[in-house]
């Protein structure tokens, strides 16, 4: 029984108090103050959290990919060319003799160069027997 009589002297000393309490956020709480801890608040409820449904993006345009360097853009990177030294450069009228049906290459490096594009070879159907090989040995495989 004196542990219980020591309970409740201790209760009481504590000097519970229950105030309303508003917080910066505007959230509603009970303020309880303790005369051994101080005051600390303890909200009554949380802030009603709505759940946003559906797709925010609805409605709004598609973003743009971003631009992608050509396959030429990438060889005169790797050969370290300007623009000034394209037409200098034996390396690349190589590239661009092998790659001119296959490849985006500008049409005045074309022209300075004397190449001329076949029409006829569309980018969709590879040429070399390699590649038909490559593209049919899947179904004969199964």
């Amino acid at each position: 029984m004196t542990n219980l009589s020591g309970l409740a002297s201790f209760v009481s000393e504590l000097r519970i108090e229950r105030t309303n309490l508003v917080d910066r956020r505007g959230t509603r709480g009970i303020m309880l103050s303790r005369s051994m801890i101080g005051p600390m608040a303890i909200p009554v409820a949380l802030p009603a959290l709505t759940r946003k449904r559906g797709n925010p993006n609805w409605g709004k345009p598609i973003p743009f990919a971003p631009a992608l360097p050509t396959e030429f853009e990438l060889r005169v990177r790797q050969l370290q060319l300007t623009a000034e030294i394209y037409t200098s450069s034996a390396a690349l009228h190589n590239w661009c003799e092998q790659n001119k049906n296959r490849c985006y290459v500008p049409e005045w490096l074309l022209e300075e160069w004397h190449i001329t594009v076949d029409p006829n070879i569309s980018a969709v159907i590879s040429t070399t027997a390699a590649d038909r090989h490559r593209h049919t040995a899947h179904f004969l495989v199964s």
